[in-house]
């Protein structure tokens, strides 16, 4: 039985396959990974119920490190499928590529 759900987020619902094995390819651990539409309260937060699918990832309890594991892999998997994890948008709606942000650069100036 799963225990604990993060809710996610994945570009190109036509990827779903292509996504869940690129998961599994870099998790490696038992997890249920299932799609559904954005909802909401989702947009909230930059998610476009028109373009974006919410992707649950229902595990056991993890802890620490554990936890970094499942983010690395399920950016890795987005990363593979040519999507990204989180949705980054302008004020237009279309998709940012956070590494040409000027925060971006200015934090990897510093080294940081």
């Amino acid at each position: 039985m799963h225990d604990y759900q993060f809710v996610l987020y994945i570009f190109s619902p036509k990827d779903q396959d292509a996504f869940r094995q690129a998961f599994q390819q870099h998790y490696g651990g038992h997890a249920s990974i299932t799609f559904g539409p954005v909802t909401p309260d989702m947009e909230n937060i930059a998610a476009n119920h028109r373009t974006d699918r919410a992707v649950t990832i229902s595990t056991s309890h993890l802890k620490g490190g554990q936890i970094d594991h499942l983010f690395s892999a399920v950016q890795a998997a987005a990363h593979d499928c040519g999507s990204a994890m989180c949705p980054v948008r302008d004020e237009n709606g279309e998709l940012v590529d956070v590494r040409q942000s000027r925060f971006a650069k200015w934090k990897q100036s510093l080294h940081v």
